[in-house]
């Protein structure tokens, strides 16, 4: 009689997925070594692009939510199309030793795994995103009560030319803040803001800031119970390279989010 039997190619990945089968019928919680290689080669980074990549928790938990329904969604498919009972017998027909292995190996494969993947994007993802994203695109430094720009600012210092016409400073804002407004429109459009302010009460006289008024009052501002934050971008520049059209933007603080209020869109030589 001819030999019915399917024949299958096997490679790395049943290794992996029927790597010391028989035992994992004591320990079922603990992962498999395939189910560790999937994790941290694939699952753990896209769980950190997540994490430093999102504007918001409710972003980042439906990511997240998103991410663990493909995980389980792509392991139900694989068990149903891939490493089917079948495949499993034939796999061990053909392997019978590797059916048993040492309790020990296939603890010590998870943990390491996990603690490799963990050092390495962590430090990865720190380094590309989370860095990055504190730096902003013209360095100021503090100088007494006001702020100067660094050396390495342009020939023309826009910084300089904004403190002089409506009153600006370089303040320091929670990280997750800068993330939201370096992924803002404008931002995407123009790069960077060249200054990031929290608005105090000393900072309302003149007309420049007048329209945060229609959302609030000089007194709320004042005392610090309306927070809100200026951004101002330069959208186009004159042919001599000088900065000639401004965008300034405000946004209220309200809960770790920022939320859009009002905007301004002006020109060098205005007065207010």
């Amino acid at each position: 009689m001819t030999d019915k039997r399917c024949k299958y190619k096997f490679n790395w990945l049943d290794y992996l997925h029927y790597m010391g089968r028989s035992s994992w019928r004591v320990d079922t919680r603990w992962p498999k070594p395939l189910e560790s290689v999937a994790t941290s080669l694939l699952w753990f980074p896209l769980f950190l692009l997540i994490v430093f990549k999102s504007t918001s928790a409710e972003a980042a938990l439906f990511f997240i939510a998103c991410l663990i329904a493909v995980a389980f969604g792509s392991e139900w498919l694989m068990k149903k199309y891939r490493f089917t009972p079948k495949r499993e017998k034939a796999y061990f027909r053909r392997y019978p030793g590797r059916k048993q292995y040492s309790r020990k190996t296939l603890f010590w494969i998870p943990v390491t795994m996990f603690l490799t993947s963990l050092t390495l994007w962590g430090f990865v993802f720190y380094q590309i995103i989370g860095v990055s994203d504190k730096k902003p695109k013209h360095s100021i430094e503090t100088v007494g009560n006001r702020t100067a720009p660094n050396k390495i600012l342009e020939q023309q210092d826009e910084f300089q030319v904004l403190d002089e016409v409506v009153g600006v400073r370089m303040d320091t804002l929670d990280e997750k803040l800068l993330r939201i407004i370096n992924q803002c429109e404008y931002s995407i459009h123009y790069g960077k803001p060249v200054y990031v302010m929290h608005i105090t009460g000393n900072d309302m006289g003149g007309e420049f800031r007048v329209k945060l008024l229609n959302h609030t009052t000089f007194e709320e501002i004042n005392d610090g119970s309306s927070k809100f934050i200026e951004c101002t971008w330069i959208i186009s520049k004159n042919t001599e390279g000088i900065a000639s059209d401004y965008q300034t933007c405000w946004y209220e603080q309200n809960n770790g989010c920022l939320f859009f209020c009002d905007s301004l869109k002006w020109e060098n030589g205005w007065e207010f």
